[in-house]
C-alpha cells in the first residue's frame, strides 16, 4: 500500500471483520472466512474460493452469510417475507393438488417484480 492512511484504514477494515467473525455462530465462521478471503486476492476468478463467484456459489453464500449475521443478531434466519412467499407457493401446490380451481388465479411472481 502507498499510503500510511490507506494501510490503517485496511488494518482498521480487518478489525471490524474479525469483530463480526466473533458474533457469528462458531458453526458459520468458515462462510465468513470464506466469503472475505476473496477480498485478499487480486484476482479471485482464478483463487482457490472462485466457486463463490459463480451465481450458484454466490446465492448459497450471500443466503448462509446473511442468516449467520441475523442469528447472530437474534433474529430469525430467514426473513419472514421469505418463510410467508415460501409457504403460499406451498398451499397454491396442495389447492392444484386438491383440484380447486381458485389456485388458478393464485400468482405469487407478483411480488417478485
Amino acid at each position: 500500500l502507498s499510503s500510511p492512511t490507506k494501510f490503517e484504514a485496511l488494518l482498521k477494515f480487518g478489525r471490524s471483520l474479525q469483530e463480526l467473525a466473533q458474533q457469528v455462530d462458531q458453526d458459520h465462521v468458515s462462510l465468513l472466512q470464506d466469503a472475505f478471503s476473496l477480498l485478499a486476492y487480486a484476482d479471485p476468478w482464478t483463487s482457490s474460493v472462485s466457486d463463490q463467484l459463480n451465481p450458484t456459489g454466490r446465492e448459497s453464500v450471500c443466503h448462509s452469510l446473511n442468516s449467520a449475521i441475523l442469528e447472530s443478531k437474534n433474529q430469525p434466519g430467514r426473513p419472514p417475507l421469505e418463510i410467508a412467499m415460501a409457504h403460499s407457493k406451498q398451499l397454491i401446490k396442495v389447492m392444484a393438488n386438491k383440484d380447486l380451481g381458485a389456485c388458478a388465479f393464485a400468482d405469487t411472481q407478483i411480488f417478485n417484480q
